[in-house]
This record gives C-alpha cells, sequence and structure tokens, in this order.
C-alpha cells in the first residue's frame, strides 16, 4: 500500500485526471498482531494491516461485524481495553474501522504511530 499525503491528489494510472483523497489521516502499513473484542465480549485474534488517527484495516474480517461498535487492542498500545472503533465494512477477509477515541484512547494512540519505527 502506497502511503500518500492526504493533502495532495493521488494521480491515477493511464494519465487519468488527479482524485482527491477524502481520508483525513495519513495511513501506515502494519501487520500487527491484535485483539478484537466484539459487542457480545467474544475476543477475536487478527492483524492490523493499516492504521492511523481515524481508524484501521483488520484481517481477517466478519460481515456480521459491519455497523457495530468492537474494542481492538494490542501489546504495544498501553491500554489494558484498547481502542473503541465502529465498523464501517466487513467482509469474511477484511474488516475496516472507523475510531471513537476518548482523550487516553487518542493519546495512547498517538504515542504509539509516534514512536513506532513503521511511521518514520
Amino acid at each position: 500500500m502506497d502511503v500518500t499525503d492526504e493533502s495532495r491528489p493521488t494521480t491515477l494510472p493511464d494519465n487519468q485526471p488527479p482524485v482527491e483523497e477524502r481520508r483525513l489521516f495519513r495511513r501506515y502499513e502494519f501487520g500487527l498482531k491484535a485483539a478484537l473484542t466484539d459487542g457480545h465480549g467474544c475476543r477475536h485474534a487478527c492483524a492490523i494491516m493499516d492504521l492511523s488517527l481515524g481508524g484501521a484495516a483488520l484481517k481477517p474480517g466478519n460481515p456480521d461485524w459491519k455497523g457495530t461498535t468492537i474494542r481492538l487492542a494490542w501489546t504495544d498500545l498501553g491500554l489494558n481495553d484498547g481502542l473503541t472503533a465502529r465498523v464501517v465494512h466487513a467482509t469474511d477477509s477484511v474488516a475496516h474501522l472507523a475510531f471513537e477515541l476518548d482523550e487516553a484512547q487518542e493519546s495512547a494512540l498517538t504515542m504509539f504511530l509516534v514512536m513506532s519505527p513503521a511511521t518514520r
């Protein structure tokens, strides 16, 4: 995945005109092992494929998660309960999350991204 500056349009192949990037936050590729806790309290192992201050993409997914609120946690995050997110899209292979963070969660995620070698 290409990490782009969200303030600039991205160019499409075959010299098509630029398309405005709608994401507010830069996404970073990871492959980080994590745990998702669904609305029923069930934990699921997953991998964070990309991560930003606004959300994440996970593998695997579950279509039943779409529209639900989940918790996402991983070892180096520094929060026992993880981050709160809404699943905006989900298939069997991937889930796309939009974070709904409180101040402590936002701070922990910011520090994780600042300190991570993946974001440098």
